[in-house]
């Protein structure tokens, strides 16, 4: 695991705590993200998991991952409200007039196109085993 996978599980962890009601702080951890830049990683995250707008814009990567993590341990309601966070954010940087966040739309659009398709079934014959 790289020291960023690290870091974030390090947030990831904690947002997974406040979230459950308890108080929890981050803990020192060695890599990439400076102390700070993981506080603005945390405050995102709860953002997210709340489906509330947040302000600073996170790599794409890091995005991807925590919303993979979102779906996995907490399921579609939460991932639908962690998208509409990011459509906010979208929406809220671009009128920034400092750029589009083309990247971040397009793997909102791939996550959001995941939620509403229907889980894919195997063709007939390879269920039945022939």
């Amino acid at each position: 695991m790289s020291p960023r996978s690290n870091q974030l599980d390090e947030v990831w962890r904690v947002a997974m705590a406040r979230h459950t009601g308890r108080p929890e702080a981050l803990g020192a951890t060695s890599g990439p993200l400076s102390q700070s830049s993981l506080t603005m990683y945390l405050q995102s995250l709860k953002e997210m998991l709340r489906g509330g707008q947040y302000t600073r814009a996170l790599k794409n990567d890091d995005t991807d991952y925590f919303l993979a993590l979102i779906q996995r341990h907490l399921g579609q309601a939460a991932l639908h409200s962690a998208l509409s966070a990011m459509d906010q954010h979208i929406t809220y940087y671009n009128a920034l007039n400092r750029g589009e966040l083309r990247g971040a739309r397009v793997l909102h659009d791939r996550w959001m196109k995941q939620l509403t398709s229907p889980p894919s079934r195997p063709p007939e014959t390879q269920r039945r085993g022939a």
